[in-house]
């Protein structure tokens, strides 16, 4: 079990077996088959683009959440608004969630959708 402030990560090996560990990510230990394990370099990267991941989500979240606030205020579903905004609905929830910022242009389109102004979501 994951102590507190430790995740738990489940990969699959080159070779088809499943390697679990707790810590982090370039902690990633040798598969126990084959004893394949990537290079130290290729695991620190892996664990930069987690953190930065991690980071976005966590400073998105409250843009994210304003934009299901907006939605949400008309009111209109999200499998509606998805699909006024040609999106799929995980896009959209994506969005919703802070994990992906939407580009200028979906920007503008929610902003006609929701009829609010843009500028009270989208921050520098």
């Amino acid at each position: 079990m994951a102590s507190e402030g430790q995740a738990f990560f489940d990969v699959v090996c080159t070779c088809g077996r499943r390697i679990g560990w707790c810590g982090a990510y370039a902690d990633r230990p040798a598969c126990p088959h084959c004893g394949k394990r990537p290079t130290q370099a290729d695991l620190d990267a892996a664990e930069a683009r987690l953190d930065a991941a991690r980071a976005r989500a966590l400073a998105g979240d409250e843009t994210g959440t304003r934009w299901r606030e907006k939605r949400l205020a008309i009111p209109m579903t999200l499998v509606d608004a998805a699909r006024r905004l040609d999106l799929t609905g995980i896009e959209l929830s994506r969005i919703e969630r802070g994990e992906v910022e939407p580009d200028a242009a979906l920007a503008a389109k929610m902003e006609v959708l929701y009829g609010h102004d843009v500028a009270d979501v989208v921050t520098d």
